[in-house]
């Protein structure tokens, strides 16, 4: 099996990354016409990661320690590039001309927990 320390990391290297993330991204990110080269490579660097960690994990190539210790490094690209995609996005929202920063924020986050409620009910949906 693979070593409960590196089982036991993957959430919080996930989220400690992508907090990490969105604080550098909006950091050095400041000028809104680098947001879409920013998200698109949040987008390349999140898809890879989550394609490679599909790989790590039905390749069958690499054994338990190897396949959890890639899962993790993979976890941590994958939250930097996500939950950091999501702050330029609220950056972003929040400089809608004409509406308050926050009512477009608002709208914004309900959008996202619309998809993510959706998601959720099909990844959990009992197969028939």
């Amino acid at each position: 099996g693979a070593p409960q320390l590196l089982v036991r990391a993957t959430g919080p290297v996930f989220i400690g990354a992508g907090v990490l993330g969105g604080v550098a991204l909006g950091y050095y990110s400041t000028d809104a016409r680098t947001f879409p080269r920013t998200l698109r490579g949040c987008y390349v660097l999140g898809s890879a990661s989550l394609l490679l960690m599909c790989g790590a994990t039905y390749s069958g190539l690499l054994d338990p320690a190897a396949r959890s210790a890639a899962l993790l490094v993979l976890m941590a690209a994958a939250g930097f590039a996500t939950l950091g995609f999501t702050g330029v996005l609220f950056e972003d929202l929040a400089r809608f001309p004409g509406i308050p920063p926050s009512y477009m924020l608002w709208i914004g986050y309900e959008i996202m927990l619309a998809f993510s409620v959706v998601l959720n009910m099909l990844a959990s949906a009992e197969k028939r």
